[in-house]
């Protein structure tokens, strides 16, 4: 673990509870926009958003990261807080566009954060990303094709049913999905055969 200059008392009571998620998250997204670090959410939480809840401790961040902006980022999740973080990894993920995660010990949240890609498909979600507002706080989520999209590419390699299921409850429960968006991106990344099983069921 990569230790966090903790000067004075970093401790945060709320953070040896189970905390209220929806408000983590928040709080999360408060601290990504004021460092002007473009991200969404995606994965789990975002299909509670837009379908069913599920429950997860992991957060799933898609975040356009540069290698100077790493130490700002793992700053907000301070060793003497209770997370834990490596800067190695980080590094790494930021180099070959891939994850990395921070952990909080005693509540068992985990932030999964994964370097945008340069791949254009990838960079396209990123574009499409949603802000979306519930009172005073504002979060940016992927757009619902896309979630369905990368549900099919991670499902895909080994015919995932959780994946599957995830799908058909987007399909059921956002009325107004882009299905010319949709079957144009899945032809185009080898997932349309998997897509039309799945909706035949």
């Amino acid at each position: 673990m990569e230790p966090v200059d903790c000067r004075g008392d970093c401790y945060n009571p709320e953070m040896t509870q189970q905390p209220d998620q929806s408000g983590f998250l928040f709080h999360l997204a408060r601290q990504l926009e004021e460092l002007e670090f473009p991200y969404m959410l995606t994965g789990g939480f975002a299909l509670f958003y837009y379908s069913e809840p599920r429950f997860t401790n992991d957060i799933d961040i898609v975040i356009d990261l540069l290698e100077p902006q790493v130490d700002s980022l793992l700053a907000l999740f301070p060793a003497c807080e209770g997370w834990y973080s490596s800067r190695e990894a980080a590094l790494e993920a930021v180099a070959h566009g891939r994850m990395f995660n921070v952990i909080h010990a005693s509540t068992g949240i985990k932030i999964d954060f994964a370097v945008l890609k340069a791949n254009e498909l990838e960079r396209e979600k990123f574009r499409r990303r949603l802000r979306r507002e519930s009172g005073d706080e504002v979060i940016w989520i992927i757009s619902p094709e896309d979630l369905l999209l990368s549900k099919l590419a991670w499902g895909a390699p080994s015919q995932s049913a959780k994946q599957a299921s995830d799908v058909r409850a987007l399909i059921r429960d956002v009325k107004d999905l882009d299905w010319n968006y949709v079957n144009d991106r899945a032809k185009r990344s080898g997932l349309d055969g998997w897509l039309e099983r799945i909706r035949a069921v």
